[in-house]
Formats: C-alpha cells, sequence, structure tokens
C-alpha cells in the first residue's frame, strides 16, 4: 500500500504534465519549409551517394545530406530563409544554385545536374521563381517582408495589403485597419468563405480570440514580419485546425548581421481639413496619429570567446507604439433646451385626462414656452429624469435631417505597445532551437457608453494579449523530423466604465427596482431617443 500511495502523486503529476502538453500543441503548426529535389547527370541519369549541402545564406548555417539510391534528397525542417544548394559528388564538376527562397510550410523542389569533370570545377545556375509550384497539390500564394512593409495600407496592418494575393478578399477596402487589441477584426475573406472561417498562425502558433473567431491576439506591425502566406485548397491536413484556409505569418529572425529600423507614420490637424458635414464652428476634428518604433537583430557573439563565427545564436528585437485619436462624430437625437422645459412642437396626449385630451397649447408669447407650442406642466415632469437628461445629455450642437441635432465630436482614443523578442540556436546543423515572446497591451477608450451617443459616459478596454513559444526542432535522418514545441495563446481582455457611469453621479436621481439589490443595480440606465417625442 505505501508503494501505491507514493506512485499515485506521481502517475497524477504525468498525467497532468501530458493533458497540459497536448493542450499546448494541439494549437500549434510548423511552418518549416522543406527542399527536395534529383540530383542526374548530363545523360539524365540518377546520381546516388551525391552530397547535397544546403546554405542559410543569411545565418551562414549549412545543413548536409546525401542522395538516395533513386538520386533523391528530401531535406526537411528547414527555416524560412534564402539558400543556395550545392550538388557534388567525385568525378563530377560541383553544381551550385542560388537564390532558393523558402516560404512558411512549403516543399520546394531543386534539382541538380552534375557534368563530368573536377571537384574543383562548379557550374553556378540561379533559382528563378516558379509560376506554378508542382511538388505539392496545394494553392497557396504569399506576400514577401519587403511588400509587407513599404505597400501602402490604411492602417499599419498585414492584411491591408493580403488582400492583393489572388482569392483573397480585404472585406474592410477602404476603412483603416486597426493596429490590434478589442479595436481590431480579422477582415481576409478566402474564396468567398467567411472572415472566421480562416485559421491564423503567427510562427505556427495559433493566434486567434477563440472566444469570437474574430480577432487575432496579436497583430504583428509589418517591419516584424518575414512573409505572410495563405493556404487556400489541397494543403495538408496538419496546417488546418478551421478546415477552410490558413493564414501563416512569419516573423523575422536575426542574422549573422546586425540589421535595425526605425520608424514613424505622423498624421494631425495641421495635415487635414474640416469634413464637409462637420459644423464650422468645431473646427477641424482631432484626428491625430503617431505609429513609431524600431527592431534590431543579428548574432549573440563574444569575440574569441562564443559564437565567433556569428553562425550560433541569433536575435531580433521588435517594438511598436500607436498613439490614435479618430474623430467618429456621430450623430443622434436629444432632447432640445425647450423639451427639457416641457415644451414642444406637436401634440401631446395627457395620459391622466379623462375623457382623452391633449396638453394645452401656448396662445401667449413671453412664457417659458413659444406661442403655438404645447406645454407640459413643471408639476408634471419627472425629477428624476430631468436629473438624468440634464446630466447625461449635453444641450443639441448640430442642425442634421429631421430630428438630429447632436454631433458626438469627442475622439476615440487608442494607445497601444507591442514587444516581440526572438532568439534562435542551432546546437549542431541538426538541432535547432528558438523561444519567442510577443506581447500586445492596449487601451481603446470609445467615445460613448453603447448604445448611448454622448460622451458624458464612455467605455475603456484594455487588452493584454501575449503568444510564446519554446521549440526544439530535431533533423533525425533525411526522411524524420521531429519538432517538439510548446506554445501559449492568451487574449486577455477587460472592460472598464468611464465618466458618469452610477446613480450616486447623478444628483437628484432616484430608480425603483423590483430586484433592489441585483447586480449593477447602482449603474445609470443607457437611453437613447429616436424622436423629439420620446421624452415624455
Amino acid at each position: 500500500m505505501s508503494m501505491l500511495r507514493r506512485f499515485a502523486p506521481v502517475a497524477s503529476l504525468l498525467c497532468l504534465t501530458l493533458f497540459v502538453l497536448s493542450t499546448a500543441l494541439h494549437a500549434q503548426i510548423s511552418t518549416r519549409a522543406t527542399i527536395t529535389g534529383t540530383v542526374t547527370d548530363s545523360s539524365g541519369a540518377v546520381v546516388p551517394g551525391a552530397t547535397v549541402t544546403l546554405n542559410d545564406i543569411d545565418t551562414k548555417v549549412a545543413t548536409k545530406t546525401t542522395t538516395n539510391g533513386d538520386g533523391v534528397y528530401v531535406t526537411p525542417g528547414l527555416t524560412v530563409d534564402n539558400y543556395t544548394v550545392t550538388f557534388a559528388k567525385a568525378g563530377f564538376k560541383s553544381y551550385t544554385v542560388t537564390g532558393v527562397e523558402l516560404h512558411p510550410a512549403q516543399t520546394a523542389t531543386v534539382n541538380g545536374t552534375l557534368a563530368v569533370g573536377t571537384a574543383t570545377q562548379t557550374v553556378t545556375v540561379k533559382a528563378t521563381s516558379t509560376e506554378v509550384q508542382t511538388t505539392t497539390s496545394e494553392v497557396s500564394a504569399d506576400i514577401d517582408g519587403e511588400q509587407v512593409s513599404t505597400l501602402p495600407m490604411n492602417g499599419r496592418n498585414y492584411q491591408g495589403v493580403a488582400g492583393l494575393m489572388p482569392g483573397v478578399v480585404n472585406t474592410s477596402q477602404g476603412s483603416a485597419l486597426g493596429t490590434g487589441g478589442r479595436s481590431t477584426n480579422s477582415v481576409l475573406s478566402i474564396n468567398g468563405l467567411d472572415t472566421s472561417r480562416s485559421f491564423y498562425v503567427l510562427d505556427g502558433i495559433w493566434n486567434e480570440n477563440s472566444g469570437n473567431m474574430q480577432q487575432t491576439s496579436v497583430v504583428p506591425n509589418p517591419d516584424s514580419l518575414e512573409e505572410v502566406r495563405v493556404l487556400q485548397n489541397n494543403f495538408s491536413a496538419q496546417y488546418s485546425l478551421m478546415g477552410s484556409s490558413v493564414i501563416i505569418m512569419q516573423s523575422k529572425s536575426g542574422t549573422a548581421n546586425f540589421h535595425a529600423t526605425a520608424w514613424e507614420f505622423w498624421r494631425n490637424n495641421a495635415l487635414n481639413t474640416r469634413p464637409y458635414f462637420t459644423l464650422a464652428s468645431a473646427g477641424i476634428p482631432s484626428y491625430k496619429q503617431n505609429i513609431f518604433g524600431y527592431n534590431v537583430g543579428g548574432p549573440v557573439f563574444i569575440p574569441h570567446h562564443y559564437n565567433a563565427n556569428r553562425q550560433k545564436t541569433f536575435f531580433f528585437w521588435d517594438e511598436q507604439f500607436v498613439i490614435l485619436h479618430v474623430p467618429l462624430q456621430t450623430t443622434s437625437t436629444i432632447p432640445t433646451a425647450l423639451q427639457r422645459a416641457g415644451c414642444f412642437a406637436s401634440p401631446i396626449k395627457d395620459p391622466a385626462a379623462s375623457p382623452a385630451a391633449n396638453f394645452p397649447v401656448v396662445t401667449a408669447s413671453g412664457g417659458a414656452c413659444p406661442a403655438g407650442y404645447t406645454q407640459i406642466p413643471a408639476a408634471r415632469l419627472n425629477a428624476s429624469s430631468l436629473a438624468y437628461v440634464n446630466t447625461l445629455f449635453p444641450l443639441p450642437n448640430y442642425v442634421g435631417s429631421g430630428t438630429t441635432n447632436y454631433m458626438n465630436l469627442k475622439p476615440q482614443t487608442t494607445n497601444q505597445r507591442d514587444d516581440e523578442i526572438k532568439i534562435d540556436h542551432m546546437i549542431t546543423p541538426k538541432y535547432h532551437a528558438f523561444a519567442e515572446y510577443f506581447d500586445e497591451y492596449q487601451l481603446y477608450a470609445q467615445n460613448a457608453e453603447s448604445p448611448g451617443t454622448t460622451p458624458i459616459s464612455g467605455e475603456n478596454a484594455y487588452t493584454h494579449n501575449k503568444l510564446a513559444q519554446v521549440s526544439l526542432t530535431q533533423t533525425l535522418s533525411p526522411s524524420m523530423v521531429n519538432t517538439t514545441s510548446i506554445a501559449m495563446n492568451i487574449f486577455l481582455l477587460n472592460l472598464e466604465l468611464a465618466g458618469i457611469t452610477d446613480i450616486s453621479q447623478v444628483p437628484g436621481f432616484t430608480e425603483n427596482f423590483y430586484y433592489p439589490n441585483g447586480t449593477y443595480a447602482s449603474r445609470t440606465p443607457v437611453v437613447s431617443f429616436t424622436d423629439r417625442k420620446s421624452v415624455v
């Protein structure tokens, strides 16, 4: 019995560990790439036993393999980068293919043709981009990092340019896309399907708010992305959790050389003009944008002590700040000063009259109401309702069509900070480890509490989203690669009311509840007006 008691905690811990790992791994995919091909001689005969060397141009890391008896080689588990592939065998000239560009989750074909000669002789060719790939049956498209960071977009959001790919539609075309958090929704429709049917991954991590499937947890800024790729049809089942399409974002990594970038996207009132429907007295609405940041990447080394050849450990650090003031200029109907005094231009039925009758019409000028107006006696006006209206609704400031008489000129504001750190370590050419962490913190302050329309009360949305991953890729043989990865995806949203939101803040306002001690019983009710008679 004592042995069983000692074993039970160990078994429980093991089961818990397996459960946690299986939960973490379930929402991950591998975005590693593969290079395969066939080596032949000048007559077309296959060349078995040829040495194939794949050199990562940016990190200088070399991966070697050999062709099998059919002259075929397969090198899986490669990082997304640019490569030079060299084929060699005794009695033949070396054959080198330069400029081989790998994409996330791609299988690329690079064939070699060896001519008779000495190993010191080399034939070099440059790889060309393949318009139609024949290695697999998948239908996919991609946009590289240079296009993502340099093409104009309305808002610093990669989805603005992803719509340039065939079969991909930006459903918010013409509108500025947000930079993340609660204020930003996914807008890409693939092959006509709903935006919620796309599966978003960042470096293989499930990057979605799993509560509504309409938002990504982290929106990486365009300067941190190596590539955006969309798998549309006939792709391997390992890449999909949603079943329709997969949007793969690949972040940048450090290289053997140091690189750094800085940016700022700036806009303010000095560059704007007054919209046509905005009151001249209101001036130019406050539209301000400051999106700025930097990134730096390179090798981690200590001269003469660690990683002196800069081919072992690399880092990439990225940080962006967002300050936005966006005027929505929402229009609505609110009670006028005359209406608050009980004066209405149209007849108002007196609910207490018997037989039925309207409130009296003012016949003489000089009183509280103009002549011709219907007047509700002051004693009949609800003092609590008046206190509510006078506290939460400013006076009209706009003349629109129909009963529209108010424009909310307070801007919605966004303050956001994004961080990313990524470390790659080449243990050996066949063992690659990396760890990364993404952090997105945003305060999104709305200019009204829905369904209200005035800035007296509002709602603040705090999002603090995180992605993290630790991964080890092991190339066990030319045909077997094992990737062990543990990741997390956190979409954390906290909502906070701002302004006048409690009845204690409204002097003279009282309410009678059937359940007076109910949850949020002290909150002010949210009221909207549809016409000028609804105040009664």
